[in-house]
């Protein structure tokens, strides 16, 4: 199964520490572009500066998403939003 390794500086550290101690069991979507590409359950706070995301990813979608998330190298703003929920 293919994962997706990412690794934070020290203000993305903190930043995702935060973020992911406050959403234990539910889920951080990851879109560029207000196009979601995943959206990983978070199963634990994530303190060490680094992540993992798996799942039911082909090797072709893990490469393309690890190619979208290495352009967070560059500067980038991060944003909360709240879950939109679908009217049925």
């Amino acid at each position: 199964m293919p994962e997706i390794h990412i690794n934070f500086n020290d203000e993305g550290a903190a930043f995702f520490t935060k973020l992911t101690e406050e959403n234990i069991n539910n889920s951080i979507a990851i879109a560029i572009n207000n196009i979601v590409y995943t959206a990983p359950k978070v199963m634990d706070k994530i303190s060490v500066g680094k992540c993992l995301i798996s799942g039911n990813f082909t090797r072709s979608q893990a490469e393309h998403l690890s190619i979208l998330l290495s352009y967070g190298n560059l500067p980038i703003e991060l944003e909360i939003k709240p879950e939109e929920k679908k009217k049925n």
